[in-house]
């Protein structure tokens, strides 16, 4: 008898042992499949490391691709023109490229200005930098009667232009010279002509002046030449809230940026 219970005891054990192996088993392949256990979170960046700049404006990968800006290819009035040394027929590069990284990708670009002489046209365009080489993107027309370039700039990501103009429908004697600033950015692989008030603020704040909410009489608009007397000079009645730049002390902002007075 004791030999019987001694083995029924053995059987007890082994089959205890058996279940809980069992029971194991089906926990561990459980813990390893989406239903278990968690699985450990993997955190991007954990040391907090600078990361490159995210490129939101990518350049058509099937687009011509030139070793020189002075070969590439851009688009001037819906036709895709191919430079070559910096000229195609009447059109040609107006002036030394600037350097720009105007879709925000941490490489550099260029932006150039391209006349057309048979046309006397001008207009701005870029050169995405791509690999080893550029690619250029569309043109867009500055013309806007009888026009003289002055300067081309970048300001951050925006393409700067400024030009002198007189409408050719005016008489001649009433033909007088307009100074004129117009910016352009990169969005959406196109380059477009900027907001007019986001240009302002641009030049405003990178010549040290600060924006600001005033009241000014209400034709005025935003960014305002403040460098002029009475243009924030009317009544309660006859005054309306605008964006304004306030300069430092000795200077003003004349519709661009803050000059000295």
């Amino acid at each position: 008898m004791k030999s019987s219970g001694f083995v029924i005891n053995w059987i007890i054990v082994i089959v205890a042992v058996c279940i809980l192996l069992l029971v194991g088993v089906v926990l561990f392949f459980m813990g390893s499949g989406s239903g278990g256990f968690s699985k450990t979170e993997v955190k991007e960046n954990p040391e907090n490391i600078e990361q490159p700049p995210i490129n939101n404006n990518p350049v058509d990968p099937t687009a011509n691709v030139a070793k020189e800006i002075t070969d590439a290819t851009f688009k001037i009035d819906n036709t895709d023109v191919k430079l070559a040394d910096g000229k195609s027929g009447t059109i040609s590069v107006f002036n030394d490229p600037i350097k720009i990284d105007i879709n925000n990708d941490g490489i550099e670009d260029k932006a150039l200005m391209l006349t057309d002489s048979s046309k006397k046209a001008y207009y701005v365009s870029a050169a995405i930098k791509s690999g080893d080489g550029y690619i250029g993107t569309n043109a867009i027309s500055l013309n806007v009667g009888d026009m003289a370039p002055k300067k081309i700039s970048a300001n951050g990501q925006i393409i700067i232009i400024d030009y002198s103009y007189r409408r050719s429908s005016d008489p001649v004697f009433e033909r007088l010279a307009t100074s004129i600033r117009k910016g352009f950015v990169f969005e959406n692989g196109i380059l477009k002509e900027a907001n007019a008030s986001t240009v302002a603020e641009k030049g405003c704040t990178s010549t040290g002046g600060k924006v600001v909410t005033t009241s000014c009489c209400k034709t005025a608009i935003d960014f305002s030449n403040n460098c002029l007397i009475g243009a924030c000079g009317c009544s309660p009645n006859n005054s309306k809230q605008v964006r304004s730049c306030s300069c430092s002390s000795g200077k003003c902002f004349d519709g661009n940026e803050c000059i000295t007075k």
